[in-house]
């Protein structure tokens, strides 16, 4: 008899659903932070843009741009915002020659890591 119940017990408590939640980091989670950078060429212009979607509309927003060609910084350019933002800027290049973009981001005070991305000049 005390084998049934608790064979009982243990189907019932294995029956009953439950749910789980799971912390994730916010550099992990594919909802909390969007960084999406672009580097492209139109002759001899770089044109240099990022695209940062918070969370929500109240994270606060700040972003560098750095455009390198090898090691030497060529231009660097700053801007802030809330909830989303886009940022561009274009600098003149020399063709045949490859470039890189950094971007470092700021939200709510909180550095996220560095994004680079590479182009060529063509």
């Amino acid at each position: 008899m005390k084998k049934s119940v608790l064979l009982f017990a243990l189907i019932l408590i294995i029956s009953i659903p439950a749910t789980v939640y799971a912390a994730v980091p916010d550099e992990l989670s594919p909802f909390v932070l969007k960084i999406l950078p672009s580097l492209t060429f139109d002759d001899e212009t770089a044109n240099c843009t990022v695209t940062i979607i918070g969370d929500n509309m109240s994270d606060t927003i700040s972003v560098t741009l750095k455009l390198w060609q090898g090691s030497t910084c060529l231009a660097t350019w700053s801007s802030a915002g809330k909830g989303y933002m886009q940022f561009s800027k274009t600098k003149t290049v020399t063709e045949g020659m490859q470039y890189k973009m950094t971007v470092d981001v700021t939200i709510n005070g909180i550095a996220k890591p560095t994004y680079s991305i590479w182009g060529k000049c063509e």
